[in-house]
């Protein structure tokens, strides 16, 4: 054999060498082995530690007065950081024209001298004002020389929200209502123990033309007393107590709240005699910008730092009632219709964007829908039912007749909304598909978790529904406790 035909052989060998290897390899990827025991243990390990209670303590921000992961928190030392305390006094400046009481909500001059007029939350401020507790987007922004404005979630950024004085932290949601400056069709209550179950339902909110309801109020027959509450239902004694101080109203509560907000009401005439009622007819969109602080006058106690504030950075409506669920008070986050509200608003926009974009691209089929007949439509849902009704059953019925194009267009715009309404079917449903095409993609995970996420970022809603003993409520408070 030549030189030249062993070195062309050797070649051809080497070839066969590496098609062999990237086959075998090939084959390994398609058939992945199991992860060892010692390398699923250590995952183990590590997400208990993230999980423990040391790596879960949460801290407030001085800057946004929000709650965040202590692995999210930077201490700074106000001796060891002047740049820091300069883009503070510098970029966290308050506005013109805010109510004395809001700015001493936010005022830690008294603590570091250094930042008088600057928006800052005490509770980020620690260890008699030496320390400074500073989320890192807030201190990445205030690090960099480039901007001006304050960071997106600062105080400075129009959300000074400010909180109740303390002797009025006791007022209840009714005399609370009866101050705003949007008024609720219905107000929700659960009461526990009893044959009662809890209600959930849309909250919709009306405009109070011309002032609020305890404005009206004729003070000469009401005198200093209180306004009567009648209740209908068979109700035990503690459940009739607890129910009573909910919906007691206490008129020198209402009117030392008025003459706190409107001063110049102390000093104005009243008419007693004469007594006009006015109502409002037109529902308040919760589109509109002040809808957050006309519904919830007790969590905007000042009617500042809501959507309808103006901004450096613009913030949406997601955004915004995340960062009122993280606020420090947690006054948001524990309110008995704030959440829920928020929810539904959410949910109702996400579904409402959704058809939207449909109807967008395809102008035509919502067209075709106009043409559509009530008794098309009737023939159409029952068909439906019957066909499900036999799938429950694993019968086999008589095919469904073929709908129209401008049927089937309808439910698929209904289908479209449904799918972006947190908590539909067609929600879940979308849901279960994207954890499968996950599963394709990346294979089958290793480690399981449900992890159960704070209340202080995340949506939690709740209900009960149908009768609960006395007995058992109380056998679960004892486990609690």
């Amino acid at each position: 054999m030549t030189p030249a035909e062993e070195t062309r052989l050797a070649y051809d060998r080497k070839k066969k060498r590496q098609k062999r290897a990237q086959r075998d390899t090939k084959d390994e990827s398609e058939f992945p082995t199991p992860v060892p025991a010692k390398t699923l243990k250590q995952i183990q390990q590590e997400c208990i530690r993230r999980l423990s209670n040391a790596c879960l303590q949460e801290f407030v921000c001085c800057v946004c007065d929000c709650w965040h992961p202590v692995a999210d928190i930077l201490q700074k030392t106000v001796r060891a950081s002047p740049q820091l305390l300069k883009a503070m006094a510098k970029r966290l400046k308050s506005p013109q024209g805010l109510h004395e009481e809001l700015l001493m909500c936010y005022d830690v001059s008294s603590q570091i001298p250094a930042l008088k007029g600057a928006l800052l939350s005490p509770m980020g401020i620690n260890n008699g004002g030496r320390e400074l507790y500073v989320c890192k987007p807030c201190f990445n922004s205030l690090m960099n020389k480039k901007l001006r404005s304050p960071p997106k979630f600062a105080i400075a950024n129009g959300l000074y929200i400010g909180l109740l004085p303390e002797e009025y932290m006791d007022t209840n949601a009714t005399e609370h209502a009866m101050l705003g400056l949007a008024q609720s069709t219905r107000m929700l209550t659960v009461v526990r123990g009893g044959n009662h179950s809890a209600i959930r339902a849309h909250a919709y909110y009306f405009r109070a033309v011309p002032s609020t309801p305890a404005s009206l109020l004729p003070r000469e027959v009401i005198s200093d007393g209180t306004i009567g509450v009648t209740m209908i239902g068979s109700m035990t004694p503690q459940q009739k107590a607890a129910t009573f101080k909910q919906y007691n109203v206490r008129v020198p509560r209402l009117i030392s709240l008025l003459e706190w907000n409107e001063p110049e009401r102390a000093q104005a005439a009243i008419a007693k005699q004469h007594v006009i009622v006015r109502r409002s007819s037109a529902i308040m969109s919760d589109f509109d910008k002040p809808f957050w602080i006309y519904a919830f006058v007790e969590l905007f106690p000042f009617g500042r730092g809501g959507l309808d504030e103006p901004r450096s950075i613009p913030i949406g409506i997601e955004e915004y009632i995340r960062y009122c669920l993280r606020l420090s008070p947690r006054r948001h986050a524990r309110h008995h219709s704030f959440t829920f509200v928020a929810f539904d608003v959410l949910a109702r926009h996400r579904a409402m964007q959704a058809v939207y974009l449909r109807a967008k691209m395809a102008p035509s089929a919502v067209a075709m829908t106009t043409s559509i007949r009530r008794e098309e439509l009737v023939e159409h849902l029952r068909s439906r039912e019957n066909h499900l009704q036999n799938l429950s059953k694993n019968t086999f019925g008589a095919p469904a007749p073929h709908a129209e194009q401008n049927i089937r267009n309808l439910f698929s715009l209904i289908s479209t909304g449904m799918r972006a309404h947190f908590g539909s079917n067609e929600e879940r449903s979308r849901a279960r598909s994207n954890l499968l095409a996950m599963q394709l993609a990346y294979g089958q995970p290793s480690i399981f978790f449900t992890i159960s996420p704070s209340s202080s970022s995340s949506y939690r809603v709740a209900a009960l529904g149908g009768a609960v003993e006395d007995e058992l409520l109380d056998a679960v408070n004892q486990e609690l406790t």
